[in-house]
């Protein structure tokens, strides 16, 4: 080899020896977890550093636990005795950092103490994903593929709890009120197993409710869902809980199937109670109503029965109104049934039409839950004072109609009714009026509307909705020498709008130039 190039070969390896210096951050002689340290660490706090970001990022009070008193650290001050929590030893940091690390899928962490510098260097390693659940043991009526957004998520111990959940809230509804799920989890492979043990098949057994200060025993029966002695669903009790939750009647409740012994069977309802009255004010915008505002206020547990009183009053740049109600129940062995009596005063600004109105109504309600449906049925007189102000409609009108109004909700429905995903719903309505029973006009009007909504493959969340909504009305009345029905403004049919035609203007489809129709579809 001749002289020129071996001085060559010499300034390159100079050059590449001095390049290793600066690439390794001044530490050429420190090699962390067996591996040359590539990109420089990030400092979680001045003793604690790490390779790339925590995702998601640490607390503030999982920060404290693991570095200690921020405040402290920054001021750089030393006191004479360490208070609690202002320097964490190594071995607990460690500890800690372990933990936190765990419940964002973060594993197989490695942790070097640099003693030279006092410093604790940590390695997150990959994170685990979740790559196969399995059911194992009793589990063949609950299919865990059902459920979404599971493959590819991080391994963590909410996910996991998120899976025994979702398994024993499924086995409950086919009528296992007991089962005991349990998930284990390889965090090698991103394997979670579920092993579950299903129990005895139930029904629904006595009730025990906790008392409530005032009023009669077994009050909130009114509102079960379901019948005793009748096969268990879980979902009906979830149901339950939610009708009383949106009643008001008492803040919340809760049922608890027991397991063990003589006592299988039977479900503890606790209850806690809250203040019988609310005052509930709202405020809000839309493009249709520009500014909307409401006021309540409702007491729950009217008299020893537990009726309810709600005063209201609602308004926006359509429309105002103030609204009492009253569910007034009479007969403690006639829980389900009540007079509802109700009066209203409504002013609405339309484009097509302006008027003032009066309703005073008094019906019989009675509620009932038969197979998988909820049914309500109310019937009773109802009055209105109608005056038009605008547009199409007579002067000034009194009708007195006996109305009938049948609602029937599947339990589905009705328990997906924050996230609709099944389900059918419908309701009928039929007015009847004559001129010889108080009413100014002979009018019958007919009212139908309808929902179903079908999940397709039934996965959980939905991925694709199959919906179908129809509703139908019209009226049959006499009509004026002008050819014009003898009608009060809010009587005639509209559509278009939020309420049932999407991407039309509110209330902009009529039969006739003037406005409005006795038929709609």
């Amino acid at each position: 080899m001749s002289c020129g190039r071996f001085v060559r070969l010499l300034r390159l390896a100079l050059v590449c020896t001095a390049f290793f210096s600066c690439s390794n951050f001044s530490y050429p002689d420190e090699r962390v977890f067996s591996r040359v340290v590539e990109v420089p660490p990030v400092a979680l706090c001045p003793k604690v550093l790490i390779f790339e970001k925590i995702e998601p990022s640490l607390t503030g009070v999982e920060t404290r636990l693991v570095c200690g008193d921020p405040d402290r650290l920054r001021s750089g001050k030393v006191r004479d005795e360490e208070g609690p929590w202002e320097v964490i030893p190594f071995p607990q940091s460690i500890y800690h950092l372990k933990i936190f690390l765990q419940e964002r899928g973060y594993h197989h962490p490695k942790f070097e103490l640099i003693e030279s510098r006092d410093q604790l260097w940590v390695d997150l390693g990959p994170k685990t994903k979740v790559r196969r659940v399995a059911l194992e043991d009793e589990s063949d009526r609950v299919d865990v593929r059902r459920m979404r957004n599971i493959i590819g998520r991080p391994l963590t111990p909410d996910l996991l709890n998120e899976l025994e959940k979702w398994v024993a809230e499924n086995l409950k509804k086919l009528g296992f009120p007991c089962p005991l799920v349990r998930a284990e989890a390889n965090t090698e492979v991103g394997e979670v197993v579920l092993r579950v043990k299903k129990g005895d098949l139930g029904t629904f057994g006595k009730i025990v409710q906790e008392p409530i200060a005032v009023g009669v025993d077994q009050l909130l029966s009114r509102y079960q869902a379901f019948q005793v002695g009748h096969r268990f669903d879980g979902g009906l009790l979830s149901i339950t809980e939610n009708r009383v939750a949106s009643s008001g009647i008492v803040e919340s409740t809760r049922f608890t199937p027991q397991c063990s012994g003589s006592s299988f069977g039977t479900i503890e309802q606790s209850v806690i109670p809250g203040a019988p009255r609310l005052l509930m004010g709202r405020i809000g915008l839309n493009t249709e109503g520009v500014l909307l505002g409401s006021f309540s206020w409702r007491n729950t547990r009217l008299g020893r029965l537990g009726s309810f009183l709600d005063l209201s009053a609602f308004g926006s740049a359509r429309r105002q109104s103030a609204v009492g109600v009253m569910n007034l129940y009479f007969d403690q062995n006639l829980n389900r049934t009540y007079l509802a009596p109700q009066l209203s005063f409504t002013h609405r600004s339309e484009a097509q039409f302006e008027n003032l109105e009066i309703n005073a109504q008094v019906g019989w309600v009675t509620t009932q839950d038969v197979g998988n449906n909820a049914w309500t049925h109310f019937l009773g007189p109802v009055l209105n004072l109608s005056k038009t102000l605008r547009g199409l409609g007579a002067i000034e009108t009194q009708i007195l109609s006996l109305e009938s109004r049948t609602t029937l909700k599947s339990h589905d429905f009705e328990l997906y009714s924050d996230r609709p995903q099944a389900g059918y719903f419908a309701e009928v309505i039929v007015d009847l009026s004559h001129r010889a029973l108080f009413s100014q006009v002979t009018a019958q009007r007919f009212h139908v509307k309808g929902e179903s909504l079908w999940n397709l493959w039934n996965l959980d969340p939905p991925l694709w909705l199959i919906g179908f909504r129809a509703a139908a009305a019209s009226a049959i009345t006499s009509r004026l020498s002008n050819g014009e029905p003898n009608l009060p403004a809010d009587l005639f049919q509209y559509l278009g709008g939020s309420h049932d035609l999407r991407g039309f203007g509110r209330l902009e489809i009529s039969e006739s130039p003037k406005g409005g129709g006795l038929s709609s579809f």
